[in-house]
């Protein structure tokens, strides 16, 4: 019984620890497909207020998820922008991939895998 409450114990330990990742949002980039509403909506919502620049593609950017994202891009901490992008539709993507590289061009930074916008594997 010694033995398992010794293997046990660490463990338990190790668990309770913070496990927050130490990722900093400054110079750091994300493309978030979907959006207009639910996780993809509330996860560029979140990275943004993180400091991360977000670029959160919107099947329709005039409606109401787009709209509250631009509404918040003026208060965040990062900077977020919404671009019109089907997925199902290959212009839509390079017009997406070529707004992002224009827009990351000026920075040191590089985005992660950018040219697998836009491109089929």
């Amino acid at each position: 019984m010694w033995e398992a409450t010794a293997l046990l114990l660490p463990l338990v330990l190790l668990a309770r620890l913070p496990w927050q990742a130490a990722l900093q949002p400054a110079g750091r980039a994300v493309l978030i497909t979907g959006c207009d509403s639910g996780f993809g909506h509330l996860l560029a919502l979140r990275l943004h207020r993180l400091g991360f620049t977000v670029f959160a593609d919107c099947l329709c950017p005039g409606g109401e998820g787009a709209q509250r994202l631009l509404r918040e891009a003026a208060s965040g901490s990062g900077s977020l922008q919404v671009l019109p992008l089907d997925v199902t539709r290959e212009r839509d993507a390079a017009a997406a991939k070529e707004f992002v590289w224009k827009f990351r061009l000026g920075c040191e930074t590089s985005l992660h895998r950018p040219c697998s916008l836009g491109q089929k594997s």
